[in-house]
């Protein structure tokens, strides 16, 4: 069980009960917000990221390919006069060593497979770009 508490000033935490986590987010300083911590569109596009790499580790280990070490840098875009995210971009870096037989197969598992990528909506671009270079 998780819940969120609002803490004023546009601050929440996310809170996991079973794993006794907590995660901050802040809203924007024009808004009243401290931004401070994550706002929830960075974190949205973080999980992205996240559950995408958990994807790409879960192919590539089939393929006898070790992934540890990759990592991943994300970007957001939001329409202001729309409220509403408009952009996620998320660069891949992994391992050189991973063969180049197997790389549009992980790449295309990641854009295929990913619960969070799949669950936003179809208006939200996203940019996914792969490089080996960890």
């Amino acid at each position: 069980m998780s819940y969120v508490l609002c803490k004023g000033h546009l601050r929440n935490e996310l809170h996991d009960a079973k794993k006794k986590q907590t995660v901050l987010t802040d809203g924007p300083t024009s808004y009243g917000g401290y931004e401070e911590t994550y706002s929830p569109a960075e974190l949205l596009a973080d999980t992205y990221a996240s559950c995408a790499i958990s994807i790409m580790a879960a192919v590539a280990s089939q393929m006898n390919c070790d992934l540890t070490g990759t990592y991943a840098d994300t970007e957001t875009a939001v329409d202001d006069k729309n409220f509403r995210l408009e952009h996620i971009g998320v660069h891949f870096h992994l391992p050189k060593s991973v063969d180049e037989k197997h790389r549009s197969s992980i790449e295309a598992a990641t854009r295929d497979m990913c619960i969070v990528g799949r669950s936003l909506h179809p208006d939200i671009k996203k940019d996914l770009t792969f490089t080996y270079d960890v």
